[in-house]
């Protein structure tokens, strides 16, 4: 069922309400787009419901209830996103970044200048205005991933090689598959360089780097399906967490027409489905390997959104 609540919290110069549905999020885009609704109003389980289209909304069939009720509807329904699950926020995942990238990046003895330099300019590359998903955001769930592999694996912490790769495996990112993981690799590469780094971890970096091409790291390289592992983390996401990354995927590829993203949104998913192991990583096959073939067979029968 659609609901809504009384439109009450001001921005932008109105006032918003939610639109959710306590059935499933596919009814709630359905109808979100017969409101013609901008998919970026959505907001995990949720769309943000401008006062305007509120009795819009109450004409096509939206159920009234108060604030507090359609939270109860939304828990009940086993839709509701609570904040530890929502994409981080841009500030914090900027901070948090940063500060990983300085202190890696400052251990081989470079200059305070220099090292500066290269984290502005990893955090400069990574928000740049066409990113909508692979940004600073990203870089931060995948290191925040990437230290529960590594205790899985009963590590301390996530290997410094593996850390510096999801760091800059994205920093290049113009939408060419291959191009854009070779051209982050060399990226890695003279930065490391340039702050001094041993030969050997920037090799190590740079292969990390260019596995992030198809994510198929050799049996036994424990390394490499931690890192390919963390980057496809987001595939087993709670589904509204995943429905904000698709949808910010396809921000990232507006450019392209409705027909063109839905087949090619579709070989990738048909992709992902074919293989045996999506995750690579103990950890990763026995969590995350169920809830992401969930994630995925359910965008591929639903390929109108968004």
């Amino acid at each position: 069922m659609i609901l809504v609540d009384t439109p009450r919290w001001p921005a932008h110069g109105t006032v918003y309400g939610h639109l959710v549905s306590d059935a499933s999020l596919w009814e709630l885009h359905d109808f979100a787009l017969t409101l013609g609704l901008d998919p970026r109003g959505f907001d995990h389980d949720h769309y943000d419901l401008a006062v305007d289209r509120w009795e819009p909304a109450l004409a096509q069939g939206a159920t009234l209830l108060d604030e507090r009720d359609l939270v109860l509807r939304l828990r009940t329904g086993g839709l509701r996103v609570l904040p530890a699950d929502h994409a981080p926020r841009r500030r914090r995942a900027r901070a948090r970044v940063s500060t990983v990238a300085e202190e890696l990046l400052a251990g081989w003895g470079a200059g305070p200048h220099l090292v500066t330099a290269a984290v502005d300019a990893l955090v400069e590359a990574h928000t740049e205005p066409a990113r909508r998903y692979h940004d600073l955001r990203h870089v931060d769930e995948m290191l925040r991933h990437l230290e529960t592999l590594a205790q899985a694996d009963g590590l301390k912490t996530a290997p410094v090689a593996e850390r510096l790769a999801a760091i800059f495996h994205d920093v290049v990112y113009k939408g060419r598959a291959g191009e854009d993981e070779r051209a982050s690799a060399r990226w890695a590469v003279e930065t490391l360089g340039a702050v001094g780094a041993p030969a050997d971890l920037v090799r190590e970096v740079e292969g990390l780097v260019l596995l992030t091409v198809d994510h198929r790291p050799a049996p036994g390289d424990a390394a490499g399906a931690r890192v390919s592992d963390a980057d496809m983390a987001i595939l087993a996401s709670v589904p509204g967490r995943y429905h904000v990354s698709v949808r910010d995927i396809r921000l990232e590829y507006a450019h392209v027409s409705p027909q063109d993203w839905r087949s090619g949104r579709g070989h990738v998913l048909d992709t992902f489905l074919a293989q045996d192991r999506i995750f690579h990583t103990e950890h990763g096959h026995g969590v995350w390997e169920e809830r992401a073939r969930g994630n995925l067979a359910n965008e591929r029968a639903h390929p109108g959104w968004p």
